[in-house]
């Protein structure tokens, strides 16, 4: 059961490298977001209705941030997933050669 910790620990490193990639995407794109509603709100600022614009705004943004949350909530949840099926088999696997060492007669 050592060895297959250590090859766990490489495993892991790749899926954070994976997840810290993901993190940066999202921060560029919430950067661009931010960017973009700022332009917005000044072009908007000169004419009379800006209060309820901003309102509006504020609204899309937050789905925007809730959209963005769940992607990486699911994405984080995959990896997850990912990971517990590879733990699965691994142990299936380890199951099935004890059994064929404790009896060579049982090919199953």
């Amino acid at each position: 059961s050592h060895s297959s910790s250590s090859s766990e620990g490489s495993s892991s490193s790749v899926d954070s490298e994976e997840l810290a990639d993901k993190i940066e995407e999202t921060k560029s794109i919430n950067s661009k977001i931010l960017a973009k509603k700022e332009t917005q709100s000044l072009s908007q600022a000169p004419t009379g209705f800006n209060k309820p614009d901003r309102n509006k705004d504020r609204r899309t943004s937050d789905v925007f941030e809730d959209m963005l949350q769940n992607r990486m909530v699911a994405f984080l949840n995959d990896l997850k997933e990912k990971k517990k099926k590879q733990q699965d088999e691994k142990t299936r696997k380890l199951k099935e050669l004890e059994k064929v060492k404790t009896n060579p007669g049982m090919s199953k």
